[in-house]
């Protein structure tokens, strides 16, 4: 999807990347905590904050594609 973003806004910030990389690094390891403990068996809800704080920062990282724009001037 990041990919499909790139194309479409070919500067994007580096908050847009920081923001959607830890957007997807924080729904992976909520994935894999639930993953463990089903594993092991037993269920929990513990895996839901994980879940939206993901998606939190997926909108937040949107938002900012949308906000702010890195364009490199050229100077003629």
């Amino acid at each position: 999807m990041l990919l499909i973003f790139q194309k479409i806004i070919p500067n994007l910030s580096l908050l847009s990347l920081n923001l959607w990389n830890s957007a997807v690094a924080t729904i992976a390891t909520g994935v894999l905590f639930r993953g463990i403990v089903n594993l092991s068996g037993r269920s929990t809800t513990m895996d839901l904050p994980y879940w939206y704080v993901g998606v939190g920062l997926a909108g937040f990282a949107l938002l900012s594609m949308i906000f702010t724009r890195s364009v490199w001037v050229t100077e003629e």
